[in-house]
């Protein structure tokens, strides 16, 4: 049930990892059954080591577009372009 919630609240990493593996593997129930074994991993660690501070890393650490374009301009740059790097998207 926690994955389910977890994977349907807007702008968080496992709502973001969610819908890339459901796309992957095919299927909602598969990708939901994920989410809910990486959250099982989590929670022990953060269980297991009592001073870890948990913190939402954010939908954006597993977009693949910014890593993309980060390296697209770290190319740029190397061939002697200036590169200034601006969000489109408001």
């Amino acid at each position: 049930m926690a994955a389910l919630g977890a994977s349907r609240t807007k702008n968080t990493f496992y709502q973001a990892k969610h819908n890339s593996l459901r796309f992957r593997l095919g299927s909602y129930n598969k990708a939901t059954v994920a989410i809910a074994n990486r959250m099982a991993r989590a929670i022990y660690f953060i269980i297991k080591e009592a001073e870890t501070h948990f913190e939402d890393i954010g939908a954006e650490r597993g977009d693949t577009r910014i890593a993309k374009a980060g390296r697209l301009a770290r190319k740029l740059k190397s061939m002697g372009f200036e590169v200034e790097m601006k969000d489109l998207v408001a």
